[in-house]
């Protein structure tokens, strides 16, 4: 990757009840099958609104630009709704999208996307065979494929062997839980999509 360009990803922060929920879930993970996502490795669990390629000297515009968002924006009810295998041994937490979820996510594009000067992740331009068209649109348009129409909010909470993920979903359980996010961060990628380290974080301040 090019060491002039940051990879981030703009989330949001889970409450505290909703992060004990998903801690004790990923250590049921890592305690029966192992796999990469090991939250007691310092890695913070997250529900990705934006992740991208970013040139260093847009990281201040960048953190202005979801200030403001975050200064206009309520806090966001936040419901999970069942746990799935994804592609590549992923096991993600779903959350429901509500309106002020969707309405986040779409200003959140709006406003860092143009920030990306165009930036596409390599992987990703590397296999774009394996993406539907509509994945691939948003590669070229928007640096990722799983946003605007194509957003499905999740916590990742696991990533296993390929072949096992759809077992260890199914021996999963999660209660059906509800919680209020107050903090849009952004932070940096490290392997497997997981955060590393928060750069800035803003409360969602808006009286609602």
């Amino acid at each position: 990757m090019d060491t002039s360009l940051v990879y981030l990803d703009a989330f949001l922060e889970l409450p505290a009840e909703l992060s004990a929920t998903v801690t004790r879930l990923n250590r049921q993970i890592v305690s029966t099958v192992g796999g990469s996502i090991d939250f007691s490795r310092g890695m913070v669990p997250h529900i990705t609104l934006y992740m991208g390629l970013f040139p260093a000297e847009e990281l201040e515009r960048a953190a202005n630009g979801l200030a403001a968002i975050a200064a206009d924006t309520s806090p966001i009810p936040l419901s999970l709704r069942g746990i799935e295998a994804g592609a590549e041994g992923y096991l993600f937490l779903n959350v429901e999208i509500g309106e002020p979820l969707r309405s986040l996510h779409d200003r959140i594009v709006a406003v860092l996307n143009p920030l990306r000067q165009g930036a596409i992740r390599r992987k990703f331009l590397d296999s774009l065979e394996r993406f539907t068209p509509g994945e691939r649109e948003n590669i070229m348009n928007y640096g990722f494929p799983w946003l605007l129409s194509l957003f499905r909010p999740h916590v990742t909470i696991g990533k296993t062997d390929a072949a096992a993920a759809g077992g260890v979903a199914r021996g999963l359980t999660v209660p059906a839980e509800r919680g209020v996010a107050t903090r849009l961060v952004l932070g940096e990628v490290g392997e497997h999509g997981t955060v590393v380290a928060a750069r800035s974080a803003f409360d969602l301040s808006k009286a609602a």
